[in-house]
């Protein structure tokens, strides 16, 4: 099966770029990879579920999803 490929043009952020870069990084992908990945999962409609899904018997799940990094430069594993 063929797909058709569809160019978009996205502008984003430089801390948003960096943080793609360091989760790309981490899944060993690149970021345009990831981005799209993400753009596909999105028209898959998969995140549409998610607060319904922590809400059940949790804590309430407020709708924004914040994401603390922890970057040790000194220390290397």
């Amino acid at each position: 099966m063929l797909y058709e490929v569809i160019t978009v043009n996205v502008r984003v952020k430089s801390k948003n770029w960096i943080l793609f870069g360091i989760l790309a990084q981490a899944h060993g992908v690149s970021r345009c990879y990831l981005f799209n990945y993400l753009l596909w999962l999105e028209t898959l409609g998969v995140g549409d579920s998610i607060v319904n899904t922590v809400n059940a018997g949790a804590p309430t799940f407020h709708r924004s999803y914040r994401y603390i990094l922890d970057v040790d430069l000194l220390v290397t594993k």
